[in-house]
This record gives structure tokens, C-alpha cells and sequence, in this order.
């Protein structure tokens, strides 16, 4: 080999070694510099990683303090829930005490339905709240209908009088002579009284007669024709039943007609008039009311004219000559079988001896009120 060439293969292996140190030097330059930049890149990852954390323990302290004050409103709901539920249970209560203290029979009837008829030590508010939780709702409501109802009230007693009789009775008392030809039947102390003090009588009117009385009774007569279409199933606005309600309304007046003697009839109608209910007696008065708590109202179609026609049929069938007699109608709608009738056909219906009352629920009627005693509308 010649020097040339050898010199040649020196310089270019010395070459390769300086280019492979600057290629190492560059490198490494090129390393240390991407160390910094990923060390940047790690301190702001973990910048942001701080900022998510504390937004997102904010966030979740947000939604603890709307979740505490959702709890908190709900509690308080329910309190203000619950309180006035017990309120509501404390008037429905009292109410049930007042219809047992109302009437015996009403009363009788409310413990049995619960069973607490041989509960004898148990108070009024005791018995009231069992009765609350033993007697279903819609027979409940119409009992304290019953027992505590002042919108519609009849008077009922037996009413007597005394008449002055030409023959004697058992019935007889003194009174003052009122004319001379009643001479003969002075007292026969007076008689015998000297002549001043007998003439001294005469002119001050103190001369007495035994007068005869005849004893009269008037027995009330009422009778109650309650609408039993399916439209009395609605709504009135105190939340009853319109058939609940009214069924209330005819148990509170048979109580009272029981208790004043009155003789007191119940037909049901419809489209027609239903079976006719006589009550004279407490035993009945009881069946009754068992009747009126299973009675339906599911009826089609109201024919009003012809339940009172049946009503005032029914009356005269009963009542005495002379006595007067009450018709109630309890009704929530226009007659619609079709009848044409006003204040003339009524009068002439009824007479001067029947006195008709209407009870209209949810609905005006003036054809009823032009021929009604009485006249009054429900919501």
C-alpha cells in the first residue's frame, strides 16, 4: 500500500470519528433539551389536575348543601303534612264524637258497625277514634251527616191542643161563667155563698164553671223522596258525595221523626219511584238506616213529577183529615222523563194540607220553588 493512500484512510477515519462525536454531542444536546420540555409539561398536567380536584370538591359541596336544603324543606313538609293531617283526623274526630252524643239510636248504630257496643268503659273520644278506623269512609260520612247537619231542619213533634167540648170528658177544669145561662152549672161552693158575696161574685165575674176539654193531637207526617240516579254520585264541594250527603240529610230527619212521634215515609226514584218505607217505631227506624247504608245510587234517568205524584198518593193514604203532612224532595236534577208541569199543576197536586220542600244539589229550580214551602240549594 502506498503512503498515499494509507495517509488517505487516516484522514477519513479520522473524520468519521469527529463526526460521530459531534453526532453523539448533538444528541445528547437534543436529549437534555426534550428533558425540559417533558419536566414543563409535567408541572402543568399536575397544575390542572389540582384545579380539577378543587372544582370538582366544590362542585361536590354545592350538591351536599342543595341536597341538605332539599332534605331539610322535605322534613319540614312533611311536618307541616303531618300536622295538618292530625289536625284534619282531630275535626273528623270530634265530629264523630258529636253525632254519637247526638241521638241513642245514631249512636247504637255507630257502635255496632264497630264492634264497641260492649266497650262500655271506653270514653266518647276513645269509641270515636276506633270508629274511625273500623266503619268504612262513605258509611261513616253519611252517620256524621247524621249526627251533626243543621242546614236542613223540620219540626217534627206531635203537636196538642185542647178544644172546648159540649159533653164531658175526663179532660175538665173551672173557668169563669160567661153567661147566664150557665147559671145551673155553678160551682156548688159558690152556691152556696151568702147572698152578698153570691151577688158580689156575679158582678165581678167571679162565678166559675166546670168547662170540658176534648184533647186534639196533630201527628206530623213526613215524607222524603230521594233522587237515587247515578248522578247523585258526584262531587259537591266540601268533597261528600252528593248520595252520601243526602242519605245523611234523610237519617238525621228520621231520627227526629222517630223522636216526635211523626210518622215518617221514604221512596226512593228514578226513572220511577222505588218500594215505599214506613217508619213508626224505633226498631224500625233502626232497619231503616241499615237499608240507606247499603243503598246504591245507580239509578237512570229522574222523573220528579211522578215521584211526587207517588208522594202526595202515598201521604193521603196515611195522614189524618185535617192533619197537615211535609213532602221533602232531594234531588240534583231537571225532571227529563219529558213532564210539563208548573206552580198550578203543583198546587193543585198538593192541596192546602201537603207542604212540599225542596232540597236542589248543584242546580237551580225554579219550576220546584214555585210551588215549594221551602226552597234550598246545595254546592
Amino acid at each position: 500500500m502506498s503512503i498515499a493512500l494509507t495517509t488517505l484512510l487516516a484522514l477519513a477515519g479520522i473524520a468519521l470519528s469527529w463526526l460521530f462525536l459531534l453526532f453523539r454531542l448533538l444528541q445528547k444536546a437534543l436529549n437534555g433539551g426534550g428533558g425540559k420540555g417533558k419536566d414543563k409539561g409535567d408541572g402543568e398536567d399536575q397544575g390542572d389536575s389540582e384545579a380539577k380536584a378543587k372544582a370538582k370538591a366544590a362542585e361536590e359541596a354545592r350538591r351536599a348543601k342543595e341536597l341538605e336544603a332539599l332534605r331539610q324543606a322535605q322534613e319540614a313538609e312533611a311536618k307541616r303534612q303531618a300536622e295538618k293531617r292530625a289536625q284534619a283526623e282531630a275535626k273528623a274526630r270530634q265530629k264523630v264524637v258529636e253525632a254519637l252524643q247526638k241521638d241513642p239510636l245514631l249512636r247504637r248504630q255507630m257502635e255496632k258497625l264497630a264492634k264497641v257496643n260492649e266497650l262500655p268503659q271506653m270514653s266518647d273520644e276513645q269509641k270515636a277514634k276506633e270508629i274511625m278506623h273500623r266503619v268504612p269512609a262513605h258509611v261513616l260520612q253519611v252517620l256524621v251527616v247524621a249526627g251533626t247537619q243543621e242546614d236542613i231542619e223540620m219540626d217534627l213533634d206531635t203537636v196538642f191542643t185542647r178544644e172546648k167540648s159540649l159533653f164531658p170528658t175526663h179532660d175538665i177544669e173551672p173557668v169563669p161563667m160567661n153567661g147566664l145561662e150557665q147559671m145551673h152549672q155553678i160551682l156548688p161552693e159558690q152556691m152556696i155563698m151568702d147572698d152578698d158575696f153570691f151577688y158580689g161574685a156575679l158582678v165581678n165575674e167571679e162565678l166559675l164553671v166546670m168547662q170540658p176539654y176534648e184533647r186534639k193531637v196533630e201527628r206530623k207526617t213526613l215524607h222524603i223522596s230521594l233522587d237515587l240516579s247515578s248522578s247523585m254520585e258526584g262531587p259537591m264541594s266540601d268533597g261528600l258525595t252528593r248520595h252520601n250527603w243526602s242519605r245523611g240529610i234523610t237519617v238525621s230527619l228520621l231520627l227526629k221523626a222517630v223522636n216526635g212521634e211523626a210518622t215518617y215515609m221514604l221512596r226512593g226514584f228514578a226513572g220511577q219511584p222505588y218500594t215505599l218505607d214506613l217508619v213508626d217505631s224505633p226498631e224500625k227506624a233502626q232497619a231503616l238506616i241499615d237499608k240507606l247504608l247499603s243503598t246504591a245510587a245507580s239509578g237512570a234517568d229522574t222523573n220528579i213529577w211522578g215521584a211526587l205524584k207517588q208522594a202526595v198518593i202515598d201521604v193521603r193514604a196515611v195522614k189524618r183529615a185535617g192533619d197537615v203532612a211535609d213532602i221533602l224532595v232531594i234531588t240534583d236534577g231537571q225532571d227529563n222523563k219529558a213532564n210539563v208541569y208548573g206552580a198550578g199543576e203543583m198546587k193543585a197536586l198538593f192541596g192546602e194540607d201537603i207542604r212540599l220542600h225542596v232540597v236542589a244539589i248543584g242546580m237551580h229550580a225554579p219550576v220546584l220553588q214555585s210551588g215549594a214551602t221551602s226552597y234550598r240549594e246545595f254546592q
